[in-house]
């Protein structure tokens, strides 16, 4: 059953006006539903990883694609575009501080507009050519 237009109006307008009210009631209730709400959650996970974890696979790809695409699709400096060997390069160097990050990050920040223009596609060999050739390198962990 769907709602009609002026219904749905008329329940978005009712929420906008008491939305503080239920905001509120919903904190004051979620520390009394916490662990059966997480035991609900943990049981569906388990039924369903393996389904949620294809999704995840098939959303990163998606995402990296459209992030490559974004970027041109092919080396900037020798043009190969094999998005296998591609990789995400900081123009300016210092991508070592976001290592450990999430690549779907970037990615999405790409898609976004975020920041694209400090980010190339490079395949792996001129990544690591440029690499070397500006000493760029993560500085050394204490140990």
């Amino acid at each position: 059953m769907s709602l009609s237009p002026e219904r749905r109006a008329y329940n978005r307008t009712w929420y906008l006006a008491h939305r503080d009210a239920i905001l509120a009631e919903r904190r004051k209730q979620y520390p009394l539903i916490r662990d059966k709400q997480l035991a609900r959650l943990r049981k569906y996970y388990l039924a369903n990883r393996s389904a949620m974890r294809a999704q995840d696979v098939a959303y990163n790809l998606e995402l990296k694609l459209l992030a490559f695409s974004i970027l041109g699709g092919k080396c900037k400096f020798c043009g190969f575009n094999n998005p296998r060997a591609l990789q995400v390069d900081h123009i300016a160097g210092g991508g070592h501080q976001h290592h450990g990050k999430q690549t779907r990050k970037i990615y999405r920040d790409i898609r976004d507009g975020k920041n694209k223009k400090d980010y190339q596609l490079l395949c792996a060999n001129c990544n690591w050519i440029k690499r070397v050739e500006n000493y760029e390198y993560a500085a050394p962990k204490d140990e």
